[in-house]
């Protein structure tokens, strides 16, 4: 049996704290994640750099995509897009 990839896509809206928190729960895991997506629906509050560099620091592989103001169902769906696993 091949070995199972996996990816985690996490959508926020305002809610950089909240992100930090569940990057830092991942990192926690017994069998972490191959890689964390993060759409975020408000890119300019929340730059892609410093979600990445926490990401990091916590030895996460953590891609960051920005959304459109779109709803959570649309957000996961850009997340699905580009994830590998």
């Amino acid at each position: 049996m091949g070995s199972m990839s996996i990816s985690v896509i996490v959508v926020t809206y305002k809610r950089p704290v909240l992100v930090r928190d569940c990057l830092a729960s991942l990192a926690a895991q017994t069998l972490k994640p191959d890689e964390v997506i993060v759409v975020d629906n408000n890119p300019l509050d929340n730059p892609d750099t410093e979600i990445c560099v926490y990401a990091s620091r916590l030895a996460i592989t953590c891609r960051y995509q920005q959304g459109k103001n779109c709803s959570i169902a649309a957000g996961r769906n850009v997340g699905i897009r580009a994830a590998r696993g």
